[in-house]
């Protein structure tokens, strides 16, 4: 297991934003919005941006953090079950990038993604869309249309992908602790959850000298499925548990102990402190 050095503060709660976002648009997320964009004016833009998509940008980025990937034959088994019962997969949430890593490396059909309010505002939120972005909205009525309309996807057997950490934490190596969103929307649709992990590797040679961000390992898990002959609170609190333990181990972290100590040797801040995309 390698952590990496870096110069992070992190936030003490662990689903605190760290990143910096300057607002460009205004979206009013509420019942009225179309969170889940479609219609042929949609799909046309699409086209051409996934040509640049697939082209350029997941190419791009699985050079950019020279992933290695353990675990990938598991992939073509896991690409069949998507395709009937539709699946969910979860990931720590460690780099901006991490979601190209992931689509560049994880060809499951019509894939979605649910991203952070503020990452709607963005100048690039438009484009977020067209590479199948949802955003979470923390309007009361706006939610429950987000909530009909993630059922509705899951009903169509599209892939979504949900970081149950919720917030991004630059290179962090412990594991965070997991809101329940993922497993309950698994309970109610009886379908698998994939936990998939990201740890680090030591630039050597001449990158030592050429790049201040580690290499990046991706690890895919093992489906969990839904315990649906016991109580829901309790069969979301088991498949959340073991979903995080999976991912504890696939980093190298033998214990949830090991796991806790890590997590407090990092600094930490109360309030305040964002930093820009890096």
């Amino acid at each position: 297991m390698y952590i990496p050095k870096t110069k992070f503060i992190y936030p003490t709660q662990s689903d605190t934003h760290m990143l910096h976002v300057t607002p460009k648009y205004h979206d009013v997320l509420d019942k009225n919005y179309d969170f889940v964009k479609k219609g042929r004016a949609f799909k046309f833009k699409r086209f051409f941006f996934n040509i640049l998509w697939y082209g350029l940008a997941l190419p791009v980025a699985r050079i950019r953090y020279m992933v290695k990937v353990e675990g990938k034959k598991k992939l073509k088994q896991y690409k069949k079950i998507a395709k009937k019962e539709g699946i969910i997969t979860t990931s720590n949430h460690v780099f901006v990038w991490d979601y190209l890593v992931l689509r560049s490396i994880v060809r499951f059909p019509k894939p979605k993604v649910l991203i952070w309010e503020k990452n709607n505002t963005a100048g690039l939120s438009r484009m977020y869309h067209l590479a199948g972005c949802v955003p979470i909205t923390s309007n009361v009525n706006g939610f429950k249309k987000l909530y009909r309309d993630i059922d509705q996807l899951l009903v169509e057997k599209n892939w979504l992908h949900i970081y149950a950490e919720e917030a991004m934490f630059y290179y962090y190596v412990p594991i965070r602790e997991f809101k329940k969103g993922t497993f309950l929307f698994s309970y109610k649709h009886n379908i698998p959850v994939l936990p998939i992990s990201y740890s680090y590797r030591e630039p050597k040679g001449i990158f030592k000298y050429l790049r201040r961000n580690p290499f990046v390992t991706m690890h895919i898990g093992d489906l969990v499925y839904p315990d649906t002959t016991i109580d829901r609170s309790e069969a979301i609190e088991k498949q959340k548990n073991e979903a995080r333990m999976q991912m504890i181990k696939m980093c190298g972290i033998g214990t949830l102990e090991e796991n806790e100590r890590i997590a407090r040797e990092y600094y930490t801040y109360e309030d305040g402190h964002t930093y820009k995309n890096m």
